[in-house]
Formats: C-alpha cells, structure tokens, sequence
C-alpha cells in the first residue's frame, strides 16, 4: 500500500492526520479498529515522510477534461446516471456528450450535481496519482 493510498484509507474512515513538528497526529471520532491502528503503525514514518513534502499543485482544467474524456461513462437510457430513478412521463432523461461511444443519461435538473460529482473524482484521483510515489 502506497502511503498515498494509507492516508485516503484513514479519511474515508474519518481519521484525521496531520503533523505537529516531524510527529504523527492522528484524531478519530471514536476509538480506531485493530486494522486501522495497525495501518497507522506499518505506515508512520511513509506518511510522515508524505505530510512533509510540499502539496502538488491542483489539477490544470486540461488534466480535468483528459481524464473525464478518458473515464467515460455509459449508462442505460432509460435510467438518470445522477438520481439513479428510472425515466418517467413527468421525469424524462435525456442523453449528455458528444462522443462516438456513447452518452450518459440524465435529468435536465441532475447535470450539474452529476458533473459536479465527476469533476470532483477527476480532481481526488489526479491528486492522488501526483503525490503517490
């Protein structure tokens, strides 16, 4: 596991980690599992060594763009990629995107929250792929 990678692992589970000086600061909402605290302890001087370098700099708007035109998605077209509800009268889906392979189904009104969402995931993995080693 990259260090990268223990640290996502600690955020998703809610677990703050930060340092004070060159030590390891760890806060929980609740006392961490065996796993998690085994985790912290095989990587603690990896993540250390990771907090200490200088964060990269965000992804430019063409990274951005690359990458969702390379994650693209396909999804039915009777079902809205967004909300997950299936077409109806009153709630039509409609196709997005221009490319040849397809295009993703979606709410007039659900765009932007799903758009929102992909820019965000480009954004957490091309961050994630800049400060792994």
């Amino acid at each position: 596991m990259t260090p990268a990678t223990a640290l996502q692992t600690l955020r998703e589970a809610g677990i703050s980690v930060s340092l004070d000086g060159a030590d390891l600061i760890v806060k929980a909402p609740a006392p961490p599992s065996a796993e998690i605290v085994t985790l912290i302890r095989q990587n603690k001087p990896a993540l250390v060594e990771l907090l200490l370098r200088p964060s990269p700099p965000p992804p430019s708007e063409a990274d951005i763009t690359r990458w969702l035109d390379d994650h693209h998605t396909l999804t039915a077209p009777n079902r809205c990629a967004h909300c997950r509800q299936v077409e109806t009268p009153a709630a039509m889906v409609v196709p997005f995107g221009g490319r040849s392979a397809g295009h993703v189904w979606l709410h007039p009104e659900c765009w932007s929250a799903w758009m929102a969402n992909r820019r965000a995931e480009a954004i957490a993995t091309l961050m994630n792929e800049r400060i792994a080693p």
